[in-house]
């Protein structure tokens, strides 16, 4: 019996830190290599080096994103200034570290060394946290903020309300939270609820709950403040762009609802039984690669461990922890698109929600006689298979990321980014051969900007909105002039395949042909790589001809 406590007390914890440092430090290397990752090129970093070069209020009404709350991508505005664009992904990494943190502190007064690590080890190798901490995104900071807020609930609850830093700690970082993104809004709402059912329940004081109610939505409403307030004083909408019909009242609102339903069946030809049960399907069926099956992967663990937590009724915040994921995970899924990194907030709580569960299940089969130890065995087998999944997953991202070559001075930082991008070959020449005052018009780029070293818009719509007033504005040569007379831009950069197929898809030959030879009279080709091709606007020299 002692060896066997030795064993839980001492080396399961020390091998639980051996393989989540490894995990940690598998990612590091990762990190090491220049930015990648989609919304890093499109907001998180193209915006704060755009800070760096013409400041801090520098507008970009034509890029919705740019109305975001960014604390985050303030702090990666600082990297950047310091020319460095490697530290934010460390510094999201961080993020996640001090959440699993938090998930140990939590619990390791109600449970022992071993479980809160194990707590821990679980929430930092699911592999949509993996696949974040690897990434310059914000996601993780949310997390770390909305989880902190709910444990300091908590807190505040179990000390009988007595200990009001609590309350004030979980308010400020709920704040912190809504300044980082603004789906901390569903935590936010949750958190309110929560908090006036839960102190009147337990205090028997209504009024009371509803002043801390109160006083919870001002201390956080003054953490978010700076953000809603230059969203009001710029586009009249402190929530900008969302509930943008609520404050354009004059805004046409009549266009139909999207019907996700229908949108599913009619992509992926799934049934109303199938689409409903999404929110249970992203913790088996996740893929990176693919928006059918949640671009992000999940595991099983984190739910299949929920009822016995539940049935644990010493484990008291079971249920809050599990109304609050079921909450979040429903409210995201009809509010958003259904990708696995939307309901990340409720990672964190699951995975403690699973340790209470698995310490459960194990708690309750020890009991003498050999058949107890086959199950034992046979659940731990279950849960080292399922967690042996993360760390496969692990291994498939690094062999994507593939940094080995480039941290070993075996590629340049330009072969390693034209291995990743196919756009990046394009950028390079625009960077080095079109003159510094040029301004391009993005088409069909997926708004990835970060490696542009030109002033450059886009559309939201990709570029569809432009195209399709080209060719509306073809029928004669004097209202295509006449359009291109405003052209905002001084070279056009268009994706050559998606801009053919949306053409096609949308227009008639006999349109594309007259609209073909209006182009080619006001834009010159300027350079074609693989499926890139930069257009020069050619409207200044026909008007001076003229």
């Amino acid at each position: 019996m002692h060896k066997k406590q030795f064993f839980v007390d001492h080396l399961i914890p020390i091998i639980l830190g051996v393989v989540t440092s490894i995990v940690l430090g598998i990612e590091m290397i990762m990190n090491f290599t220049p930015p990648i990752s989609r919304d890093a090129l499109i907001h998180h970093l193209a915006l704060p080096k755009l800070w760096c070069l013409y400041g801090l209020g520098f507008d970009m009404p034509w890029a919705n994103f740019s109305y975001f709350p960014m604390n985050i991508d303030l702090i990666y505005y600082l990297c950047l200034l310091c020319h460095n664009d490697v530290l934010p992904k460390f510094i999201h990494l961080g993020f996640g570290i001090a959440t699993a943190l938090v998930i140990y502190l939590y619990l390791k007064p109600r449970t022992s060394t071993s479980w809160s690590i194990f707590g821990g080890f679980i929430f930092i190798t699911i592999p949509i946290i993996i696949w974040l901490s690897t990434v310059a995104y914000v996601d993780l900071g949310m997390i770390f903020f909305t989880t902190t807020s709910l444990i300091t609930f908590t807190e505040w609850r179990e000390g009988r309300y007595q200990k009001k830093r609590w309350f004030y700690i979980s308010a400020v970082s709920i704040g912190l939270a809504l300044g980082c993104k603004y789906n901390a809004l569903i935590p936010f709402f949750f958190m309110i609820c929560t908090l006036c059912y839960c102190y009147a329940k337990d205090q028997h004081a209504s009024w009371p709950a509803i002043c801390y109610g109160c006083l919870y939505i001002l201390i956080a409403g003054i953490m978010v403040s700076p953000w809603y307030i230059k969203n009001a004083l710029e586009t009249g909408n402190p929530l900008y762009p969302l509930l943008h019909h609520f404050f354009n009242s004059n805004q046409n609102t009549d266009s139909p609802a999207v019907n996700f339903f229908m949108i599913r069946h009619l992509l992926y030809n799934e049934s109303i039984c199938e689409t409903l049960l999404i929110p249970f399907r992203m913790f088996f069926q996740g893929n990176d690669a693919s928006y059918q099956y949640f671009q992000g992967e999940l595991n099983p663990l984190l739910i299949i461990f929920l009822p016995f937590a539940i049935m644990n009724k010493s484990k008291r915040d079971s249920i809050v922890f599990c109304v609050y994921s079921f909450c979040i995970i429903w409210v995201t899924f009809y509010t958003s698109y259904q990708q696995v990194r939307y309901i990340a907030p409720v990672l964190p709580i699951l995975s403690i929600v699973a340790v209470y569960g698995i310490q459960t299940c194990h708690e309750f089969l020890q009991k003498p006689g050999k058949i107890w130890i086959v199950i034992r065995i046979g659940l731990w087998i279950v849960i080292i298979a399922l967690l042996s999944n993360n760390i496969g997953y692990l291994k498939d991202h690094f062999s994507k990321i593939d940094p080995l070559p480039y941290i070993m001075n075996q590629e340049t930082k330009d072969d390693y980014l034209n291995r990743h991008l196919s756009h990046y070959s394009m950028y390079s020449y625009i960077n080095s051969h079109i003159p510094e005052q040029s301004n391009i018009f993005l088409v069909f780029l997926g708004r990835r900007s970060y490696y542009l070293d030109r002033a450059f818009r886009y559309e939201n719509g990709f570029g569809m909105k432009l195209l399709s007033e080209l060719v509306n504005h073809s029928e004669t040569e004097d209202l295509f002039t006449q359009f291109m007379a405003d052209f905002p831009s001084t070279h056009m950069l268009m994706r050559d395949s998606l801009a053919m197929k949306y053409l096609t898809d949308n227009f008639q030959p006999d349109v594309l042909d007259r609209f073909k030879k209006q182009f080619n009279k006001h834009f010159e080709l300027v350079q074609k790589i693989q499926d890139y091709a930069l257009w020069k606007v050619k409207t200044h020299q026909i008007a001076s001809q003229q």
